[in-house]
């Protein structure tokens, strides 16, 4: 009944337009009622208190670091952003909460970290509240106020957070891959931007109703919600593309949805649950012991890396065979630039699964078998190009003999990775053209003896 008297209201609403003073009579009757509707409706629904209940996992997500970024931009309002973005010839996209600035040339001389440290043709999603990562908010209602949509505005997660629902929507095959959330820093104050896949591809008619058929059933599993009460009057849902929402990826044709803020967890701790027993044992991850900070096997591990002098911060991490995301997710909490990852067949979906529930994007899975007809194992082959040029980073390796489908020979191979320190855990089936520096041997929470070594090159 409530839906219909909203309908009936809205209605109303739009005869009243050419009527200003009817018109403002009725934005004052209607606001307070749309604020008291949506908080029955928000209690109802259960998002209410999924909004403001800590998460049984909330000390585990979204451990990855935050990263910063320097740019000499101009951004104490953001009239003089857009500006700084004008002056550079940047082109820019502008919605409610966001500006948009897709690839282009421009970008080399002005946000050329993107170029550098990302995939190529990425684009990045700058948050119109100039506030860095740990204090913006993506809707903050004084920025776009609007009758009876501020309870609402407040159920949106924090950015941070937001990238797990991003993650959700990217691995249900509906939304874009977001490869990081950054600070800009500029001159006057740091922005919160997002690293994002770039879609740009016009919709027809069938893509919006291939997108809606998909997500109605992730829906209607329960556990991701919609910000607002009905899905069938939502702006940005609505035909022919979800409000310049959805947009086709050129590469494989697919329809994907480019925002991400307007959806909600409703049971955020029942996906990842899931996600963790999908993982099954080949997958070696204790969230409990992450929860409380830092997995034990990663505190031995960073202290052999600390007593040599190094660390993962701002290197990238490569780990190869191990089947063990409390690796690369301990790296990318760690400071890590990001993590390329060669796993077993049975275990690299899983992992991929894992990182993304948990809140992680710098990072890329590879698939670790024969690439060739004679068993070659060949891992830099799959390097993205940015990773070619020598960077210095930090191998990890497992039990290779039993992990890594059958070659018996990695010791090459591994030599071609851009590493200059690896850590490699259990007996090795290989060997490394490198110094010995230390080894360090425990008993694992399985009751195992358990043996890392620690070897260093001169050069990656």
């Amino acid at each position: 009944m409530v839906f219909g008297w909203m309908d009936l209201i809205r209605r109303i609403q739009k005869r009243a337009e050419p009527y200003p003073l009817l018109y403002k009579v009725l934005l004052t009757v209607y606001g307070p009622l749309g604020e008291i509707y949506y908080l029955v409706h928000a209690v109802l629904s259960g998002k209410l208190k999924a909004r403001i209940t800590s998460s049984r996992w909330s000390r585990a997500l979204s451990r990855q670091r935050i990263l910063y970024q320097s740019v000499s931009a101009d951004a104490r309002s953001l009239d003089c952003f857009r500006k700084w973005l004008n002056s550079r010839g940047l082109r820019f996209l502008e919605g409610g909460w966001t500006l948009y600035i897709p690839p282009q040339e421009a970008m080399d001389s002005c946000l050329g970290f993107l170029e550098k440290e990302y995939p190529p043709g990425v684009g990045l999603k700058v948050l119109k509240n100039l506030e860095g990562p740990d204090k913006a908010r993506y809707t903050k209602h004084r920025q776009h106020p609007g009758p009876g949509l501020a309870i609402m505005r407040s159920l949106t997660p924090s950015p941070v957070a937001l990238i797990r629902i991003a993650n959700y929507l990217y691995w249900n095959g509906l939304g874009i891959r977001i490869h990081d959330i950054i600070g800009l820093t500029c001159e006057d104050r740091t922005l919160t931007c997002y690293v994002v896949e770039h879609v740009d591809g016009k919709v027809t008619e069938e893509d919006y109703r291939t997108f809606m058929d998909r997500l109605e059933p992730v829906l209607d599993a329960g556990d991701l919600t919609t910000a607002h009460a009905r899905v069938d009057i939502i702006e940005d849902l609505m035909p022919p593309d979800c409000n310049a929402n959805l947009r086709l990826r050129r590469a494989d044709g697919r329809p994907l949805y480019v925002d991400f803020q307007g959806f909600l967890f409703r049971n955020e701790d029942r996906v990842v649950e899931q996600v963790l027993r999908e993982a099954g044992p080949q997958v070696r991850f204790d969230i409990e012991e992450t929860g409380k900070g830092r997995d034990p096997v990663w505190e031995i591990y960073r202290r052999i890396l600390h007593g040599a002098g190094c660390s993962v911060e701002g290197r990238p991490v490569l780990e190869v065979g191990c089947s063990a995301a409390f690796v690369a997710y301990e790296a990318l909490a760690a400071g890590a630039s990001w993590v390329l990852g060669w796993y077993p067949h049975d275990a690299r979906s899983p992992v991929e699964h894992l990182l993304l529930a948990l809140g992680a994007t710098r990072f890329d899975l590879f698939p670790l078998e024969a690439a060739t007809p004679n068993g070659e194992v060949r891992p830099a082959r799959d390097l993205p190009r940015r990773f070619a040029d020598g960077k210095k980073g930090v191998l990890f390796t497992g039990d290779t003999n039993t992990t890594h489908g059958g070659a018996s020979e990695l010791g090459g191979p591994l030599q071609e990775l851009p590493w200059e320190y690896a850590l490699c855990e259990g007996p090795l089936g290989f060997s490394l053209e490198a110094e010995l520096l230390n080894s360090q041997s425990w008993v694992g929470p399985e009751g195992k003896e358990r043996e890392v070594r620690l070897f260093r090159r001169d050069e990656a």
